[in-house]
């Protein structure tokens, strides 16, 4: 049946009161359906060469080109390792350097997340007692054997997450030495590249194997003896969580303005006196995932509200510039056992959490909010 027929037949059916409201329900349908096919991308066309990419991150990111129909990011997030012995420097520096040319070559700015050592255990106050200036000293002087710009460089985060238990020592004078040094070090071989740090919501006290002692309280600690001009922006973490299924008492840390509340945040820029704050955040589909009896799972509605709120916390934010970056990555074959992603496979234009995501995409577009993400193949 032709549309004309179709509306000829619910019209003496109805009546036209009812076709009216029937029309402008097309109409929403419609106009929703043409938003999450080309609404969440106002940038420039798609970067064609993506899929050819030797990086898996931005292999990745032509899936979310697909779904939005055009570029989405200036910048993407990528992980780099620390160097710890002269070997490692040179093998780490040749490796990073491919990335960063790879980036470079798709027109894609780095979020570099350089984190030291998971199997050192004493690796934080190692590096603040010395042992690795030379080391990191010479993966510098490496990287820049490649010929790597100052703006291929991107930004480095050094020692993301340093107020949580990731590397046991969450000491904030040993946190501000570490980050001084190592930032001096980069800037001696890149003057201009940029420099930023990463820090939790919620900070832990040292050895907090559990997790479970974290609060809410002042990151100036962590800050006010970095010397000015350091940095370049500030990233603030916080993501949701809840206790498994079937546990009690249970929690549910489901409110951005509870994982991640504005008030420090606005307190550390103030301390920093930079201008540029990005929030590093997610929904999940599943937590938990290595145990049946105690996954939970996310619809489609609750993630597409988390990411709302999301949106709200960064409009909390006074007189400073604001980016979003979310971390997407299906961990649920890794410990952690959270599947942050958005889809599976290489179809996102058929899940329905991967239209949530376009939206929310949307949203920062028209409010001018810049985007970046983590997710890798």
């Amino acid at each position: 049946m032709t549309k004309k027929k179709l509306l000829s037949v619910i019209t003496v059916i109805l009546g036209a009161g009812a076709l009216v409201f029937i029309l402008v329900m097309i109409t929403e349908v419609r106009t929703y359906g043409e938003q999450v096919a080309t609404g969440c991308s106002d940038k420039k066309p798609v970067h064609t060469q993506l899929i050819k990419s030797t990086s898996p991150q931005l292999k990745k990111l032509a899936q979310y080109e697909m779904l939005c129909k055009g570029a989405i990011v200036d910048q993407l997030m990528v992980f780099l390792p620390m160097p710890t012995s002269p070997s490692e420097a040179t093998v780490f520096a040749d490796n990073a350097a491919l990335t960063l040319q790879e980036f470079a070559k798709n027109d894609i700015s780095p979020l570099v997340l350089f984190e030291p050592s998971l199997t050192i255990s004493t690796i934080v106050n190692d590096i603040h007692d010395g042992h690795y200036d030379t080391v990191l000293a010479r993966y510098y002087d490496r990287l820049k054997t490649h010929a790597i710009t100052d703006g291929q460089m991107g930004t480095w985060v050094l020692f993301p997450e340093a107020n949580t238990p990731t590397w046991r020592i969450t000491n904030p004078a040993v946190f501000q030495v570490n980050v001084t040094k190592v930032a001096t070090l980069q800037k001696k071989s890149f003057p201009t590249s940029r420099v930023s740090i990463l820090l939790n919501s919620r900070t832990h006290p040292d050895n907090d194997t559990t997790w479970s002692n974290g609060e809410i309280k002042s990151l100036v600690p962590y800050l006010n003896a970095i010397p000015d001009g350091l940095l370049d922006s500030f990233g603030y973490q916080g993501f949701p969580s809840q206790s498994p299924a079937n546990s009690s008492p249970g929690y549910h840390l489901l409110k951005a303005d509870q994982f991640l509340p504005t008030g420090i945040a606005q307190q550390a820029m103030t301390t920093l006196g930079i201008e540029k704050i990005w929030f590093n955040t997610g929904t999940y589909a599943s937590i938990y995932t290595s145990d049946a009896d105690k996954t939970v799972r996310q619809s489609t509605a609750q993630r597409r509200d988390i990411l709302q709120q999301i949106v709200q916390q960064s409009r909390q934010m006074r007189d400073v510039d604001v980016s979003i970056n979310i971390f997407a990555e299906d961990k649920t074959k890794t410990p952690e056992s959270i599947n942050w992603s958005y889809w599976q496979g290489s179809s996102p234009e058929k899940s329905p959490d991967a239209h949530a995501l376009a939206d929310f995409i949307a949203t920062l577009q028209n409010e001018h909010i810049e985007f970046s993400l983590y997710d890798t193949l």
